[in-house]
């Protein structure tokens, strides 16, 4: 039996003596395509540079600096390069990913913001929670809110589903899931949700 009193990490994420950081405000993408468009609209003119294999670039959004990254696809791989760039100067965190409805009145190019998760995916039990069920920080969620509702933007907000495995999305699972009043399924939401609790960095996502 594993003595898990202890929750002290052996391997912790560091700033290298000679790595770069990054700006406190991050918009974190999960597609190749969400990563250009971020790129293009954020004006990032700064060399390409990566993090474990995942790409990032500084950029300027309403003249205050923004670091773009992505994709980064999967759990285990969003999770590590999440943890590195908090340890790069990373504060406050939005990401902005794609996932399919469960509920009829969602249609194609609609906004979602989870305000929970049902998690499916493995990576999320490693990292304690305070509360109940994951949720994302407060305070930016309803930055978020109050900027869709200015701009006259349609949102969701909700429950969500979060998975890894792709093909093993089950009829069961959707039937039983959009019954809870569950918004979408999503790959690795769940596991963004716990920072406010564990790393004190803001996060909400799309």
């Amino acid at each position: 039996m594993i003595n898990t009193a202890s929750q002290r990490a052996v391997i912790n994420p560091r700033r290298g003596k000679r790595e770069e950081t990054v700006s406190p405000r991050l918009l974190m993408t999960f597609t190749r395509p969400d990563y250009r468009i971020a790129c293009h609209l954020a004006a990032a003119t700064a060399r390409e540079r990566d993090i474990i294999d995942c790409p990032i670039r500084e950029g300027c959004w309403q003249n205050q600096p923004v670091t773009l990254t992505g994709p980064a696809p999967g759990a285990p791989y969003a999770v590590m390069v999440l943890e590195k760039l908090i340890a790069l100067g990373a504060q406050a965190v939005v990401a902005l990913g794609w996932c399919g409805s469960l509920q009829s009145e969602v249609k194609i190019g609609d906004l979602i913001i989870p305000e929970s998760a049902y998690s499916e995916e493995g990576t999320s039990g490693h990292y304690p929670l305070i509360t109940p069920e994951p949720q994302p920080a407060a305070d930016l969620c309803r930055v978020m809110r109050n900027l869709l509702t200015a701009a006259g933007v349609t949102f969701h907000a909700g429950k969500v589903w979060t998975t890894d495995a792709l093909y093993r999305e089950t009829e069961a699972k959707v039937l039983a899931y959009g019954s809870q009043e569950c918004w979408r399924w999503k790959w690795k939401c769940r596991l963004c949700l716990p920072w406010p609790d564990f790393e004190a960095c803001p996060w909400p996502g799309f």
